[in-house]
């Protein structure tokens, strides 16, 4: 989702819907680049992390889920992505 689309929701929690937001998630964070390719990504992710940061980060907890080498697929991986979310190991 991009930060034009985050603001959106954000007005529309309160005047629309009443929804309360508590975490934001952004996904696909480059957090161990190992390529010129993923560090270019990682500089060009690095304002809108900040930006977002700056806006939401009082108001909410952020959550950024790294760019994983494969498809969240099986029992596995969604433990690890679980660990991600929860701050917690899987059962």
């Amino acid at each position: 989702m991009t930060v034009r689309r985050t603001r959106a929701h954000y007005a529309l929690r309160d005047e629309r819907i009443g929804l309360e937001v508590r975490h934001l998630i952004i996904n696909h964070v480059i957090t161990d680049p190992d390529s010129d390719f993923l560090k270019a990504r990682q500089r060009m992710q690095a304002p809108y992390l900040q930006q977002l940061q700056e806006e939401y980060g009082q108001l909410t907890k952020i959550i950024q889920v790294p760019e994983f080498a494969h498809e969240i697929k099986g029992v596995e991986t969604l433990k690890i992505l679980e660990s991600v979310l929860f701050d917690s190991p899987g059962e």
